[in-house]
């Protein structure tokens, strides 16, 4: 298999089924935005996302999640765990936490500088900082909308 292969497999486990939460509807972790845009792009109608297909969902998990998040440029292991926090976080919130994992310039852009410092740093080691930023990442999100809710 590959990474990609595995990566969607790692993140279905979490993400498969049906859910309507405050995302919106979502079916395997697409949410009906995701697949309208996908689907108007490809000069299809709009339909439910309950009626994904498996194909579709590869595609939109490779064209928008795995490819714009340079997933190949990371071991397999990492490309993993950086993909799933791109379908979860969006490419660019997933692409600066890694920066921040790194020590790098969180700009949201893989350059020069991001790829030395991935070629230099022990694939789990990055896995377990990039885990640590995640975290922090939706901490920071929690407290922010408690305190939304407790001013309202």
């Amino acid at each position: 298999m590959t990474p990609l292969q595995l990566a969607m497999i790692f993140t279905l486990q979490a993400e498969g089924g049906y859910t309507d939460d405050s995302g919106g509807p979502t079916m395997n972790g697409v949410t009906q935005t995701t697949y309208d845009g996908f689907r108007s792009s490809h000069g299809l109608v709009k339909q439910s996302v309950k009626l994904i297909t498996p194909v579709e969902c590869d595609t939109i998990m490779e064209d928008m999640y795995w490819t714009p998040a340079h997933c190949d440029l990371l071991d397999p292991k990492t490309a993993i765990a950086h993909f799933d926090t791109s379908f979860n976080q969006g490419v660019d919130g997933a692409i600066k936490i890694l920066q921040r994992a790194l020590g790098v310039t969180a700009d949201g852009d893989i350059g020069n500088e991001t790829i030395a410092a991935i070629n230099a740093c022990d694939p789990v080691a990055l896995i377990l900082m990039n885990g640590s930023q995640l975290i922090g990442r939706l901490q920071n999100t929690t407290q922010k909308r408690k305190n939304i809710l407790m001013a309202g």
